[in-house]
């Protein structure tokens, strides 16, 4: 047989910071970072991730322009290594997550929303009646 330790301490973090800028611009960056660690018989090294973005309101408001990426520098896939009995590997992860996206949104109709309007109910009549006595 073979001792299996999988004790292991992680940090697991993320963070995400929005910066308004002037003439209706606004930029946001945010990423996370995973500690090394073991993962059943593997150990898995550390990775990161990187995203940012930057967003325009257009027409009064009424649109908004969006751009993206995620995974600036393609550091968010797992690669480490296993060494347990006759098993010696390592191993790297690849996968697609540097992804960019555009979009445009409108948004149609009133930019305000009208009040709702007053509405009695059962209770406050009767409260209504029998402080008036009637």
């Amino acid at each position: 047989g073979f001792d299996l330790d999988q004790s292991s301490p992680v940090f697991y973090g993320t963070g995400t910071n929005t910066f308004r800028l002037p003439g209706g611009w606004s930029a946001e960056l945010s990423g996370f970072y995973h500690s090394s660690h073991v993962f059943s018989i593997s150990t898995i090294k550390p990775f990161w991730m990187l995203n940012a973005g930057v967003q325009k309101t257009l027409w009064d408001g009424r649109g908004t322009l969006r751009l993206n990426v995620r995974d600036i520098f393609w550091r968010g896939w797992p690669r480490g290594s296993t060494q347990f009995g006759n098993i010696d590997e390592v191993f790297k992860s690849y996968r697609e997550s540097r992804v960019g996206t555009l979009a445009l949104s409108y948004r149609f109709g009133k930019k305000t929303v009208q009040q709702a309007r007053r509405r009695q109910t059962g209770a406050e009549e009767e409260k209504r009646r029998a402080t008036s006595g009637g």
